[in-house]
């Protein structure tokens, strides 16, 4: 049951202590940003009356209007750019989560009375209870919620005085993970900019993966990992998923703004025969966006619709395929941008070397099947890479990486992007290139022998 909604007015008293915690917050709370600083900003909350456990996490830029009327209980959660907009008390109950970019409101104005401060207001708590997962919040007493994003709460949560904007698209994510703590709470969170569930696929983390997960409301689920493609298709296969469509996201890979922007405005707008949807693929590479080179904008297909799309079976560079009906293509960034070092990234490479060799000679072997992605000249950006990648396969070795590097960093522009375009180049498109040349070299000479 809902509380008595109260008449409220903001008092003298409460505009000032307002102002001097805006000063504070402005020169004290938002420039210490970094997760070393967690204990001072709770230190500043608790100052201005917050009850606030020592192991809530509240973020630097999200915006508390007035502390005294916050509580937070143990391992709670105020996510980036959060804005919690409290005349009257909100509550995070233990392990609550409000996520980036939520607009908790307690109050509102009553069509039926004068608008002004002494008789419009209307005040009411806000309570998200234990384990609570939630994005675009109002209390009873408002009469409307100006979310900037149109979000909504996810699965199980408890969530006491409140009503929630059911807004969210009615897509499931997909997340395939092995020790990505790293990246994991930043991957959840854009997803859930769109996404009403998020899946996490992991194969045995022996880090804090699973934990974020879990605290951030996804489903976490276990299963060891053999290749890509294998371990999506799996997750297609016997994951529980009842939403309409799935999206599939790296645990490296963001959803921008832009591209949430797009689903909300155009997924429920499509038509019954439309089963895919290509977005851009971006990659950021040491801090820079690499926008030439032909890595920019390079469509993909990342949204499938539920029983209508696989992933190709290949042990490397796997593409989404739909399986009948039409596809339709946003011009919107998901982008891939890995946080770890270049030492890390480079044997990363040297591993993808030995399943990109068994890759190429198995395309030497056999045509492609019709569940995979064909290649074509003039098709999809997707077809057109694999018809390239065909025709590369049938070149001489260790000559052939070369002529890959030439036409990348030089014709088609790599050089653009800076060093960190040389880098990539010169690593990605010809030493890997190499690499891969000799572990396929290996294989021939054992195949013959």
């Amino acid at each position: 049951m809902y509380p008595k909604q109260t008449i409220g007015y903001v008092t003298l008293g409460n505009k000032l202590r307002r102002a001097i915690w805006n000063v504070v917050c402005f020169g004290l709370f938002r420039p210490f940003g970094t997760k070393v600083f967690r204990p001072w900003r709770i230190v500043l909350l608790k100052l201005f009356g917050a009850n606030v456990a020592w192991s809530a996490e509240v973020y630097a830029s999200s915006k508390v209007w007035a502390p005294w009327l916050l509580t937070l209980g143990s391992h709670s959660c105020i996510g980036p750019h959060a804005i919690v907009y409290n005349q009257a008390r909100v509550t995070l109950d233990d392990d609550a989560c409000l996520s980036q970019y939520a607009y908790v409101c307690t109050a509102g104005h009553e069509s039926c009375t004068t608008n002004n401060a002494r008789t419009g207001l209307v005040v009411a708590p806000v309570t998200i209870g234990k384990g609570g997962r939630c994005f675009c919040l109002r209390s009873e007493g408002c009469v409307a919620t100006h979310c900037r994003r149109r979000q909504s709460c996810c699965r199980d949560q408890d969530v006491g005085q409140l009503n929630c904007c059911r807004l969210m698209l009615d897509i499931a994510c997909v997340i395939l993970t092995k020790d990505e703590e790293l990246h994991m709470e930043r991957c959840i969170l854009s997803a859930r900019k769109v996404c009403s569930d998020v899946w996490v696929v992991d194969s045995y983390s022996t880090d804090r993966t699973c934990e974020i997960a879990e605290r951030l409301g996804a489903h976490v689920v276990q299963h060891s990992f053999s290749y890509q493609a294998e371990q999506f298709n799996r997750a297609l296969d016997n994951l529980p998923i009842e939403n309409q469509w799935i999206w599939r996201l790296d645990a490296d890979e963001v959803i921008t703004d832009h591209l949430a922007t797009l689903a909300e405005e155009h997924l429920p707008a499509l038509a019954d025969n439309v089963n895919g949807i290509y977005v851009n693929k971006q990659i950021i590479f040491m801090g820079r966006p690499l926008r030439h080179g032909g890595w920019y904008p390079a469509p993909q297909i990342k949204i499938i619709r539920r029983g209508f799309g696989r992933c190709e079976d290949k042990l490397m560079d796997e593409h989404l395929i739909v399986m009948g009906g039409e596809t339709v293509y946003w011009n919107g960034d998901q982008t891939d941008w890995n946080l770890r070092d270049l030492d890390w990234w480079w044997a990363k490479h040297q591993g993808y070397a030995k399943r990109e060799a068994r890759n190429m000679l198995q395309m030497e072997r056999q045509k492609a099947g019709a569940d995979e992605v064909k290649g074509r000249l003039f098709g999809t950006s997707a077809e057109r890479k694999r018809w390239v990648k065909r025709l590369y396969a049938h070149c001489p070795l260790f000559v052939r990486p070369v002529i890959y590097f030439i036409s990348r960093y030089i014709f088609m522009g790599g050089f653009l992007d800076g060093y960190p375009g040389w880098y990539w180049h010169t690593r990605q498109g010809l030493r890997y290139r190499m690499l891969v040349d000799y572990e396929l070299f290996k294989l021939r000479k054992q195949s013959r022998q």
